[in-house]
């Protein structure tokens, strides 16, 4: 929103990580910024980021209800079901990392056991080899924090949003029922327990 749209609003400077490249995404360098701002004094309104396009509710609800419309002619809908196909993109993109995540535990084990073989005195194992295998043992390391970083971000993203389509949909379930006199203000109250 901008301030032209309501003058009492703020306007926000747009979401950095939408710009950033792969690397700075990886390591969060985009939001470097308004870290070295907040650490030098508090920061205000104005300089949180506006909200990304793809996570505004409107995006996410839409894409839900379209889900949930299609359920609803199913014999038997699913809540479930709809909040998957919803949010596959990135159950799917979470998914890849924990699989890459899991190959980035295991390796380091055979790697640190080439580099400490260096060490035994009847070892083969040159020392540029045990250096080599040393420098891709820290690739691999950083490599497995970068994953890890990008699959909790992501999975720090699903979780409000999930939330924001699955109160959407009992918000309009609740308003229908509602409108429709099938609820009373009663049974209205019995919902928020």
């Amino acid at each position: 929103m901008t301030s032209s749209d309501d003058p009492k609003k703020t306007s926000f400077p747009p979401y950095p990580e939408e710009s950033a490249n792969f690397f700075s995404r990886m390591i969060f360098w985009w939001i470097q910024d308004i870290l070295i701002k907040g650490s030098k004094s508090p920061l205000q309104e104005s300089d949180v980021f506006a909200c990304p396009t793809k996570l505004e509710s409107k995006t996410v609800t839409n894409r839900v209800n379209y889900y949930w419309a299609k359920e609803k002619r199913k014999k038997k809908p699913s809540l479930g079901r709809a909040l998957v196909k919803a949010n596959l993109k990135i159950l799917i993109k979470i998914l890849i990392q924990c699989v890459i995540e899991s190959i980035f535990l295991l390796a380091p084990t055979v790697l640190v056991s080439k580099v400490s073989s260096y060490f035994d005195p009847n070892s083969t194992i040159t020392q540029r080899e045990a250096l080599i295998y040393g420098c891709v043992l820290f690739a691999i390391n950083a490599g497995y924090v970068a994953v890890r970083n990008a699959l909790y971000w992501n999975l720090h993203r699903l979780g409000p949003t999930m939330r924001i389509q699955a109160s959407t949909l009992v918000y309009n379930k609740v308003m229908t029922s509602y409108v429709n006199d099938s609820l009373g203000p009663k049974q209205v109250d019995e919902l928020r327990i």
